[in-house]
């Protein structure tokens, strides 16, 4: 089992130069605690995480940034993130990744090695996916299991239904989790729009070779916790 069998797919990013608060409000509606950063070019340069931004504050400052990316206060009451740094200001570099073809104990190892909770998977300098702790503990618990490897025809429908997930505008979702086996899809992913929801979903039904669907998809607010 390698990387490319447990990513979620896509990945939620960042551009460098957008203001923390930004960042905060994709995690909260994403339900995750760390971000990809990219440069103009769409090339990774940085990860930022849940601590780096909280570290960029000061502890009497915490609260009300909290508040303010919680949407508990306006902007209007007080000084707004973007003036107080951008993401390229706060994100962690050089940046920890794995390939596609990276076994799935390697990546285990990596998470615990480096003590980071996700990990980019990169072809080149893009990121294709992103595997997180969740991840890698689903993927070994199939293992431990005797689940037998994903045979060449369930690959072949992954890369269908990853194909067909690309199509959709990414518009209110940027990365869902994939997994097949034996012609049964499971979808997990989080996502703040129902029928956005229903449209990945009926674009998955689609796909040539799906004999069954376990929808996971979960419908978010921006504060509902993350994974």
């Amino acid at each position: 089992m390698q990387a490319a069998d447990i990513m979620t797919f896509g990945a939620a990013t960042i551009r460098a130069d957008a203001p923390v608060e930004e960042a905060a409000r994709v995690m909260l509606q994403h339900r995750i605690s760390g971000l990809p950063v990219m440069d103009n070019n769409g090339n990774l340069v940085g990860m930022v995480t849940e601590g780096d931004l909280l570290a960029r504050e000061a502890s009497t400052q915490r609260r009300r940034w909290l508040e303010l990316v919680l949407g508990s206060v306006k902007p209007a009451d007080g000084p707004r993130l973007a003036h107080l740094a951008t993401v390229s200001e706060v994100m962690s570099r050089p940046v920890v990744t794995v390939r596609e073809d990276t076994p799935v104990h390697e990546v285990a190892d990596i998470l615990q090695r480096d003590r980071i909770k996700r990990v980019p998977v990169v072809r080149g300098e893009r990121v294709t996916g992103i595997v997180s702790r969740a991840d890698v503990l689903r993927g070994l618990a199939r293992l431990a299991e005797d689940m037998p490897a994903a045979s060449a025809e369930d690959r072949a429908l992954r890369q269908r239904v990853l194909d067909a997930l690309a199509q959709v505008p990414k518009d209110g979702w940027r990365s869902v989790n994939v997994v097949v086996r034996n012609g049964t899809v499971e979808l997990r992913g989080a996502t703040a729009d129902a029928d956005l929801r229903q449209r990945l979903v009926t674009a998955v039904r689609g796909v040539p070779g799906v004999n069954r669907l376990d929808d996971r998809m979960v419908v978010v607010g921006p504060a509902s916790g993350r994974t």
